[in-house]
């Protein structure tokens, strides 16, 4: 592969080697390559021995272990103090609260025929009235986020009645409701009629589920006559239909 030089030539190139300072093969430059071989003990010496390296490794792991489990007992021990002294802080707060005596409050007991006790200052809830259809007839149209009421067609003049008692708190003209009436009745429900042709309650007035309240209509923004009704629960809009008899 390289090409054999003589001393000859080298001096012709004036190299300043000559042919008694390079080795020679048969009179002629020896140029061939030599391995290098590394033997076993040297590798020892410069200290790759797979032995020492495996026996360092589990050296360390076990410093690690032990640094770990050491570790482990200082962590128990802080936090056992630390859960005593917060025990033992609570017991000592506990200590320093002065106990107070709680009196019960007497109740008023009445007793029916000698067997039966009736608690007297009870406390009673407002019982949810029983509704009425204000006038008769099916719907023409129901109760949806963009028509939060039900609307019921009846002729015009037809009497209207609440769907049951309570107090009038609106009665007169309230824009695209037209006329309107709202009675507010137990039990956080309250009813508004819209689109009435003549309203025949008061303000403030108490109303009966046979009072008539007004006539139907088409005042307002209305497109025939109808009894637009809408239920409120606690000021929310509701579904009428899920209160009314069926018709």
């Amino acid at each position: 592969m390289f090409p054999e030089l003589s001393g000859d030539m080298l001096k012709q190139r004036k190299t300043g080697l000559t042919g008694r300072s390079l080795p020679k093969r048969n009179g002629q430059l020896n140029s061939s390559i030599h391995r290098v071989y590394v033997s076993p003990r040297l590798v020892r010496q410069v200290g790759f021995n797979t032995n020492t390296i495996l026996f360092d490794a589990l050296i360390s792991a076990r410093g690690l272990l032990l640094w770990s489990k050491k570790s482990v007992k200082i962590a128990n021990k802080a936090l056992k103090r630390y859960v005593f002294g917060i025990f033992a802080i609570s017991i000592s707060a506990l200590q320093l609260v002065p106990i107070t005596t709680i009196t019960p409050i007497p109740t008023t007991y009445s007793q029916e025929n000698d067997t039966k006790y009736v608690i007297e200052d009870q406390i009673k809830a407002s019982p949810a009235p029983v509704f009425q259809r204000p006038v008769d007839g099916s719907l023409s149209q129901n109760f949806w986020f963009v028509h939060p009421a039900i609307d019921i067609p009846r002729p015009h003049g037809t009497k209207i009645n609440p769907i049951a008692e309570g107090k009038v708190t609106l009665a007169g003209w309230d824009g695209g409701y037209g006329y309107s009436v709202i009675v507010k009745h137990t039990a956080g429900f309250t009813s508004r009629y819209a689109h009435l042709s003549k309203i025949s309650v008061n303000e403030g007035q108490r109303v009966t589920k046979e009072t008539t309240i007004g006539l139907v209509g088409a005042t307002g923004f209305s497109t025939g006559s109808h009894l637009h009704l809408e239920v409120y629960v606690d000021g929310s809009n509701v579904d009428p239909q899920a209160y009314l008899p069926k018709y």
